[in-house]
């Protein structure tokens, strides 16, 4: 658990390089302790999101969303296309050991092996339809003999790291294949908006759409009016 941030960091730098902008859940929380600005796009919108979402019968706050609501519901609202989850699947350990001694090689040999299996899914951010999934394995090996014995607190580490790079090549290889899955196109719905108040402007998500009485095409998921 405690190695679970520096991965989500690496994950997302490596991203980054790759040519993907990516907006990291935990990044968007700590942009909004940062700020209560209200022009601030991205306080904006998760004031949106927490007007939308209804958390113990009571008006949700901010707080309340980003630990309440799913990734697919924040990915609507901030327009994302995809959604990358990737889960440490598993962490096992593997010795093996060769005596030599009476043989040629006079020396006995141990080789330490640490493999950690990563899952990916993409999911496409309208919907949340997985488009794309797979498996990472990365190892790392420490080897010692009898004259020679390593200690090291940095194995675990160098897998994560290693996880993070594979990550990153892994779906930017496999970009082409992503974008070609089909998925359900996003339609629209439409919303009659009456008010007491004759020609009353008209917002969603802080956009303009017209005034009220009227009809208004807006697409399916959390809005803020």
């Amino acid at each position: 658990d405690g190695q679970v941030s520096m991965f989500r960091d690496l994950l997302t730098a490596r991203l980054t390089d790759k040519g993907f902008a990516i907006m990291d859940g935990h990044d968007v929380a700590d942009r909004f302790k940062e700020t209560q600005a209200e022009s601030d796009p991205v306080v904006a919108v998760l004031r949106a999101v927490s007007k939308g979402i209804d958390v113990a019968k009571t008006e949700a706050s901010v707080e309340q969303v980003l630990n309440g609501a799913s990734a697919l519901r924040i990915a609507q609202m901030l327009d994302a296309q995809y959604i990358i989850v990737a889960t440490f699947a598993s962490l096992g350990t593997e010795a093996k050991a060769f005596h030599g001694s009476g043989t040629l090689y006079k020396t006995d040999n141990q080789v330490l092996t640490r493999t950690l299996r990563t899952s990916i899914k993409v999911l496409e951010g309208q919907r949340g339809s997985t488009v794309y999934g797979d498996t990472v394995l990365s190892r790392t090996r420490i080897a010692g003999n009898e004259h020679l014995s390593v200690i090291t607190t940095d194995g675990d580490n160098s897998l994560i790291d290693e996880a993070a790079n594979k990550i990153a090549e892994n779906i930017s290889s496999k970009i082409a294949r992503i974008k070609a899955v089909p998925v359900d196109s996003t339609s629209t719905i439409e919303v009659e908006v009456n008010a007491n108040v004759e020609g009353a402007t008209v917002e969603f998500d802080g956009a303009t759409m017209g005034s009220a009485p009227g009809r208004f095409a807006i697409r399916p998921g959390l809005h803020q009016m």
